[in-house]
């Protein structure tokens, strides 16, 4: 006679470790609530990152907390000046709030910024510096 082994039974695995890969898979689904809570506790163990004080923002914005947008996107160029797309999305939100003068400032340190850098460098997931240039330029062409 043989005694049959009873089943193991295996633990989940446990979820992935949230990252800034897991926020912008969020966004790009829409889960706006889901994204923030993912970036407030990566930001709780990285308060020093700009790309997750620039992501932040981008999720406040969209959630209509534009105060909380204005917030992030001046401390992540607080944490790092050279932040183009930081400098571009807050002289977007300036604009929406009709501060010309705040919003004509930020585009043209973008364009300052982006005169340093080759065009075809890739500043965003399909975002080159030359269409930044272009939409800066644009929007300072606007107001």
């Amino acid at each position: 006679w043989t005694e049959v082994a009873a089943p193991v039974e295996v633990p989940p695995a446990p979820p992935p470790e949230p990252n800034l890969a897991s926020v912008r898979h969020s966004m790009d689904a829409g889960h706006w609530g889901e994204a923030r809570e993912v970036c407030q506790s990566l930001l709780a163990a990285h308060r020093l990152d700009p790309v997750l004080h620039f992501h932040m923002a981008l999720v406040e914005e969209q959630l209509g907390h534009e105060a909380a947008a204005e917030r992030f996107l001046r401390q992540a160029l607080y944490l790092d000046r050279t932040y183009v797309l930081a400098h571009y999305h807050l002289g977007l939100l300036l604009r929406r709030r009709h501060d010309a003068a705040g919003a004509r400032r930020c585009f043209q340190n973008a364009l300052r910024l982006l005169a340093e850098t080759a065009s075809d460098r890739v500043l965003a997931e399909g975002l080159t510096a030359e269409a930044v240039r272009d939409l800066a330029t644009m929007h300072l062409e606007l107001l």
